[in-house]
Parts: C-alpha cells; structure tokens; sequence
C-alpha cells in the first residue's frame, strides 16, 4: 500500500512553513508493517546496514539502536528481516540483509559432530515458514568446513535476537564440572585434518598458525602458537579441543599437528571464552541530534515522514522527530531532499534523504 504521510502528523505547520508545498506524491514503505511473518523477536540495542528493498545496497548503517523489534518473513531469507528500531528524534522501519542480522542459540548444541556452539555463536537464517528457522552456523575463518557450513532447523522460540545466553554450559559440556585437562599448543600447520575418529575422513580443516599482529616478519616468528586443549590420545592421533572466538571444535587430529610438552590445568580455571567489555557511557547530549549546527539555511521537520532513495529505488523508512535540524536540497513533487546529520546514522554515499515540503519550518536559531 502506499504510504500516505498526511495522518502521521497532529500539528499543522500553516503559519511556520518554510515554502508553499502540494501534498507530496505517496511513496511505497521499506515493507508492510501488517505483514504476516514467521518469527519475531525484541532486543534492547542493535547496530548494522539498514536497506530500503531486498535488492539494494544499504542506505545507512544504525549504530547502538534502541528498542529493536525483528520479524522474519515466511519463505526465502533474501525478502530481508523487517526491523523498527529508534535512534534519538528518528523511528526506523526497514529492511536487514540476511547476512547482517545476527541470529543466536538459547541453549549450547552440537553441529556435525564436531563443533560445540553457545550463545556466543552467529548464525545466518535462511528460510522461515509456520514458526520455524533453517540457518547455517557462521565458522570462524580458521575452520573450513569439507562439506560447508553447519546446518540446522529449530522452533523460533528457540532462538534469540539478542545475544543472551549463557556460554558457561558450554564449558561444562566440554569439561564437566570440575578435575582437570591437558594443555598445549599446535605446532603451526596451515591445514590439519580434524576427523570424527582415528583414521577417519576429515570433516574440516583447521588453520593453527599463530595469529600475528605485528608489523614486521620477525615478530610474527616470534609469537606463541595457539593453544588446544587435550581430550584423548590414542596412537598416533589424539582428541582435541580447539576454542576459537565464537565455537569450540572438537574432533581427531594427527598427534604431529601438536608440540610441546602436556600440561595439566584445572578445568575450573580455563575460560573458554572471555568476557566482552563493557562499552562506555556517553556523556548526556552526545548522540541528540537537535545539537547539531543550525544557520539561517536550516529547516526542521515536524514529526515528518521520512524516506530514502538510493540507486534510483525510493522508499519511506520511518519518521523524523521535530527540532532536528536538516539543510534543504532539491524539490520532487512535493517533497524535499535534505542532509540528515544524526551521530547515530551513517549515510551511504549517493544515498538522499526526503521529508514532505509541507512539514518543514525554519529551525529557531540557538543563541
């Protein structure tokens, strides 16, 4: 249906208008917001590219958006995730890209055989129907799966938006809950074959050269290799446990892959996975985008429609809070295209941003 962005508006601008304006030509919404959908989830912030239409580019990116609401549509995950989500003075409704919309486990599993996933762990839907999700878990890039990514098929109630959960289970399906385990560290091969058992078909391959950082050949030579934990060993293979920064992988490996004497550590004392930082706290008044500059160009839109065109696609995407203020460019049956400053919003480049004429008014000027 065409949006209609008359209703959306309880004040009349009549004596503050900028300029005479007709109605302005009704555009098409991101997506239907009473469309039925598959699954739906809540989450109190999110960031990522945000899409006018399945097949464009992203406009923007959102960054630390608030009161986040999700809703999968049924059939093909390339339709896009419907998303609203509120950033200071703006109310989006648009579309999220498959790939940027970070699905989670509420409970740990194990995929294949061979990978234990919390939480912690992404995973990419890629088709919804009657309450149910068929996703794929995301690997790090040091796995590379021989038959591609895990899969798997739950009930939506079963999964999350927000990443919640608890990744301690995760350690006590590895480790139990208490004793100890045997540590060391992988030589460096480029490839070693991880298998279900000794001598068995490789399910994956795992890249254990030491990470580097540093800026010269020297210092890379010099790191510590990857530490792995040790479960099991019997002849010339052993079993192991490779924590990387969302999956644990367990399977065989050649007893050649490792070096390095065993050390036995306390199970209770090996943290499979760290505890991510808190971010900081903004100072009040860093992300209002009513602070941004204001001159005798600048116009303010009155809890306006808000839409955006990018690669010839135009769609409305949200409205736009009053007092923000915005500098006007070109004119288009009835609306008007203005720069949207917003430090919670990155523009793509080429990408416009239109407000009906109608509601605009000069922002007052700040003394």
């Amino acid at each position: 249906m065409p949006f209609d962005p008359a209703p959306l508006s309880d004040f009349d601008p009549e004596g503050y208008r900028a300029s005479e304006s007709t109605q302005p030509e009704p555009l098409e919404p991101a997506f239907e917001t009473t469309g039925p959908s598959a699954c739906a989830w809540v989450a109190s912030v999110w960031d990522g590219p945000v899409h006018v239409a399945p097949e464009t580019e992203a406009f923007a990116s959102v960054y630390r958006g608030r009161a986040a609401a999700v809703a999968l549509p049924e059939g093909d995950a390339s339709q896009g995730a419907r998303v609203t989500v509120e950033v200071l003075g703006v109310h989006l409704s648009v579309l999220v890209a498959a790939r940027d919309l970070g699905i989670h486990l509420k409970k740990t599993k194990l995929f294949d055989g061979y990978v234990w996933a919390g939480p912690g762990a992404p995973l990419r839907w890629t088709r919804a129907s009657a309450g149910r999700i068929a996703y794929e878990l995301l690997l790090p890039a040091r796995v590379t799966a021989v038959r591609g990514p895990p899969q798997g098929e739950q009930r939506c109630s079963e999964l999350s938006f927000d990443n919640d959960g608890d990744d301690a289970a995760l350690s006590r399906a590895l480790l139990g809950d208490g004793g100890s385990v045997l540590k060391t560290h992988w030589r460096g091969s480029e490839r070693v074959p991880l298998a279900r058992g000794p001598e068995r078909p490789p399910l994956a391959f795992l890249d254990t050269r030491a990470e580097c950082d540093g800026d010269t050949q020297a210092e890379c030579d010099a790191r510590a290799p990857e530490q792995v934990i040790v479960l099991e060993r019997r002849a010339q293979s052993v079993r192991i446990a490779y924590v990387l920064e969302t999956v644990v992988v367990v399977g065989w490996v050649p007893a050649s892959a490792l070096q390095g004497p065993l050390e036995r550590v306390d199970s209770d004392a090996l943290e499979l996975f760290s505890v991510a930082w808190d971010e900081p706290v903004d100072p009040f008044g860093t992300n209002d985008p009513t602070l941004g500059p204001r001159d005798a160009e600048s116009l303010c839109a009155w809890n306006a429609p808000l839409a955006v065109e990018i690669a010839g696609t135009t769609r409305t995407v949200g409205t736009l809070a009053s007092a923000i203020p915005l500098r006007p460019r070109a004119r288009r049956r009835g609306w008007r295209e203005v720069v949207l400053e917003h430090p919670a919003l990155s523009f793509t480049q080429g990408a416009r941003s239109w407000v009906p004429e109608r509601l605009l008014y000069p922002c007052p000027i700040r003394h």
